[in-house]
């Protein structure tokens, strides 16, 4: 047990520090030639998984609709131009890809050089089988649609068979606040209570027990294959036969075993799943469940055996609830920097509306193909059941402070909440249940305030690695943050910005500056504002009238009460702990096209720390730059300069560097070139760093410090630190 709880701890470091850190790399055309083992339809794309003859796995997306992709299936030798990258352990999603499907290259189709077939009779069979499933999934979505009203028909969808459709995306968020995504996730519990179901109906017949588990592990299997044998739910069948196989041969369970005996079959086959963070939340809650639903019935049993059995049936589900709470909590702030306040409480409301959703759902189902008769009350029951389900789930995500954003914990805080919530939990079994509730106060308040108990002084700018768009950060030694442009679309700020907010130990931005409305400047702005706190927003005075999209952040701001401040001369909008920040607005009447109009109508920042100006130029021409730097006082001053357009443009290199030239008491430390595109290297005299290749760059200046120059240069898995 405690190994079990010391590996979960120490994986994370263990596989990021030393095994798999896979270094970014470009989009590149590629002949990939192998076997496809994999297969899954969405809405509007295809995906396959091709695995060649080395063992590299590709994950490859099609349009859904694409013919020549359309016989493709299971088994198949093909040969398919892609363009394809590898994967960046850096982004959330190349994340997600890699726990999941064990992918080491994602990419696009672009053509389907050859397919070669199979006629190997694993693969026959399981291409019927694809072919059955498929064409039953696509049924069931058509009967949801024909039957119930949007959203309900989305929310079945996804509850019954995991099918994520489009307008799921709007209702998504309610059950993330209200601390039940979980219920969306096809994963153990869907497994259960379809096993458990299976079997209910199959004990009205007149089988042997024996039949009766046989034939409920085959329905888990086949509803394993209509979900699309993801992780999560091979990993519950997996679970489910292991435990049903125990019944079946007499043995004496013990769950811990049952458990341990499960993990060992998946980790034959998939080593990789136990860095999974999927994995370690199913087996960390099961475990919980486990170890410490016994520990607090026994305390409570007395109180409850003799009321009615609805109460102990609630009571039950929170004790159940609140055991696996304990052990996925820091794994949930660890992975996600979020916890919900309400889940305890939602979780005995949704999850008991979930099982009888699924239940009604798939008895629906299976009397829509077997006959016509009851089916309008049937479906009328699962509509008003589904809109039931929605507004419970609602009225929690809509519950003051049910959500709290908190940041990356330390390594050292979750191995004291591990000790204190497990191992004396053990020592003190048999003594006061008050003790330990107060001792896991104790260390839950340890885990989410770590990082202001060992919080350091430092100046911080963090220059954004993204694939689309622009982003730096400003962290001052009093704790301030300033956020300068939002990357170009919600994918950059959801799965790059915010995570780095949170391993920044950021929980607010104090200001928010958009520099100009240029969609890669301003893209991730909503989803940002909309989660994440946001104090005050600054902004460009220049508005194009062809941006709608961009006016749109402004609608978001009013209704979250965000202050914001519309930038028409200079201003200095932080003067705190030596540092001053101060945002120059630049006009221009006349362009040669739209894209210049809007980026020359932009915000110069600069950035003074002790004895460091740091010039963040944006898209503005060098022409510019020079014009406001020629107003500022340089001498005996170290400068960093954000190159302009990401340095694309060799006369803006050029005009920065002249004044260098000219002005000997200047002491550049360095240039920054942000962004994915060319940049003109070769005119470069002095030392440059570019996100193109070192991924995240970070300028750190400790707070005890004199600035000289480049102290440190540390090459870390997120990217590149320079300490000065």
């Amino acid at each position: 047990m405690l190994f079990y709880t010391f590996f979960l701890i120490v994986e994370y470091r263990i596989i990021y520090d030393n095994l798999l850190y896979l270094r970014k790399e470009p989009y590149q055309y590629e002949l990939v030639k192998g076997k496809v083992y994999f297969i899954k339809e969405e809405k509007n794309k295809k995906i396959f998984i091709i695995k060649t003859r080395n063992g590299s796995k590709y994950y490859i997306q099609t349009d859904r609709h694409t013919e020549e992709f359309e016989n493709i299936s299971y088994g198949d030798q093909v040969s398919v131009l892609t363009l394809c990258r590898t994967i960046n352990l850096q982004n959330n999603y190349d994340l997600f890809l890699f726990n999941s499907y064990d992918v080491q290259k994602i990419g696009y189709a672009v053509k389907l050089e050859q397919n070669f077939g199979n006629q190997n009779f694993v693969s026959q069979c399981l291409r019927q089988l694809y072919f059955i499933t498929t064409k039953v999934k696509q049924t069931l979505v058509e009967i949801s649609n024909k039957k119930l009203n949007s959203p309900i028909n989305s929310v079945i969808l996804r509850v019954i068979l995991g099918y994520e459709d489009e307008e799921i995306k709007d209702v998504k968020i309610y059950f993330q606040d209200a601390g039940v995504a979980h219920v969306l996730v096809v994963s153990g519990l869907h497994v259960g209570f379809v096993f458990i179901l299976t079997y209910f109906l199959l004990k009205l017949t007149f089988l042997r027990y024996e039949f009766k588990i046989i034939l409920s592990c085959i329905v888990v299997l086949f509803y394993m294959f209509i979900t699309g044998c993801s992780s999560p739910v091979v990993r519950a069948t997996i679970i489910v036969i292991t435990i049903a196989a125990a019944n079946l041969l007499k043995q004496k369970q013990n769950s811990i075993y049952s458990l341990i005996l499960a993990a060992f079959i998946i980790l034959l086959f998939s080593p990789r799943s136990l860095f999974n963070p999927s994995f370690q939340l199913s087996f960390a809650a099961c475990f919980g469940i486990v170890y410490f639903y016994p520990f607090f019935y026994q305390h409570i049993k007395s109180s409850i055996e003799n009321k009615n059995i609805v109460f102990q049936y609630f009571v039950k589900l929170f004790i159940t609830t609140f055991s696996a709470q304990i052990m996925i909590l820091p794994l949930i702030i660890y992975y996600f920097n979020k916890v919900s306040t309400v889940s305890i409480v939602s979780n005995i409301f949704v999850i008991p509306l979930t099982c009888l959703l699924l239940w009604l759902g798939m008895i629906s189902y299976l009397v829509e193909f077997l006959s016509s008769g009851y089916i309008s009350v049937l479906w009328q029951t699962v509509g008003i059941l589904g809109e039931v389900f929605l507004s419970t789930v609602k009225f929690f995500a809509n519950l003051p402070y049910a959500k709290l954003n908190i940041t990356t914990p330390s390594s050292y805080a979750i191995i004291i909440y591990y000790l204190l919530t497990v191992a004396i939990a053990k020592l003190i079994k048999k003594k006061s249940l008050i003790l330990y509730l107060g001792i896991l106060i104790l260390s839950t308040g340890i885990l989410i305030f770590s990082n202001s108990i060992f919080k350091k002084r430092i100046f911080k700018i963090k220059f954004f690695d993204l694939n689309f768009g622009e982003s730096v950060l400003i962290k001052t030694p009093c704790g301030r943050t300033v956020l300068i442009d939002t990357g170009g679309d919600e994918k950059v700020a959801k799965f790059k910005i915010i995570p780095e907010l949170y391993k920044d130990s950021l929980n607010k931005i104090d200001y928010l500056i958009i520099t100009h409305a240029h969609y890669p400047h301003y893209g991730g702005a909503k989803y940002i504002i909309s989660n994440f706190k946001v104090k005050k927003l600054y902004t460009s005075n220049y508005v194009p009238p062809w941006t709608s999209d961009y006016k749109e952040i402004f609608i978001d701001v009013l209704k979250r009460k965000i202050e914001y401040e519309i930038i028409h001369t200079s201003r200095t909008i932080l003067v705190n702990d030596n540092v001053e920040i101060t945002v120059i607005p630049n006009y221009v009447t006349t362009a040669s096209d739209e894209i210049k109009l809007t980026d020359y109508n932009s915000l110069l920042v600069t950035v003074r720390y002790k004895n460091a100006i740091i010039v963040l130029s944006n898209d503005l021409p060098g022409e510019y730059i020079l014009e406001k730097l020629s107003m500022m006082k340089l001498k005996d001053k170290f400068l960093l300069v954000q190159l302009p357009r990401h340095g694309k443009y060799e006369e803006d290199v050029k005009q920065i560097e002249h004044l260098f030239v000219r002005n000997k008491d200047i002491k550049l430390l360095f240039y920054i070139i942000t962004g994915n595109k060319k940049f003109i290297g070769s005119t470069l005299r002095r030392s440059s760093f570019t996100t193109k290749i070192f991924g995240n760059i970070s300028v750190e200046i400790q707070y005890s410090n004199v600035i000289r120059g480049i102290k440190k240069i540390v090459h870390t898995k997120d990217g590149l630190v320079i300490e000065l």
